[in-house]
């Protein structure tokens, strides 16, 4: 999906109380879910950043016209 991120969050802290929210949505198929696409993303964001685990994003700046997004 070409997510390059320009940023991370060091989550080491603060993923079990992540994951115990996303595991409160119980119609969700929370296990599942999380074990499939939260954890390795996590791990994964943790590689790119060099911590053991982390989320990325993308810097927004608002400015006037559009906004410089990749493929656009």
């Amino acid at each position: 999906m070409a997510f390059t991120p320009t940023d991370y969050v060091d989550i080491s802290d603060t993923q079990e109380r992540k994951k115990e929210a996303m595991l409160a949505h119980k119609t969700q198929d929370p296990v599942k879910t999380y074990e499939t696409f939260f954890k390795p993303l996590e791990d994964f964001r943790g590689l790119e950043a060099g911590v053991k685990v982390a989320e990325g994003f993308i810097h927004f700046n608002a400015r006037v016209g559009r906004a410089s997004l990749i493929g656009l």
